[in-house]
């Protein structure tokens, strides 16, 4: 009963964890992005691209 109680909690906190490590590289993105629009206001479409198609980095 308590193994299962455990194992209960820690499903719980790794949810948790997932969604809250989901929510802040999202916005620390979206951070590096304002911050880029603000360095070089140009290349706010090379930085979407870039993100769009990490692959394609050398064709730019």
């Amino acid at each position: 009963m308590r193994s299962n109680q455990l194992s209960y909690e820690t499903v719980y906190f790794s949810k948790i964890f997932f969604i809250y490590n989901i929510v802040s590289i999202s916005l620390s993105l979206k951070l590096v992005n304002l911050f880029i629009e603000k360095i070089f206001p140009f290349s706010n479409f090379l930085f979407r691209k870039t993100l769009a198609f990490p692959k394609r980095k050398n064709l730019l």
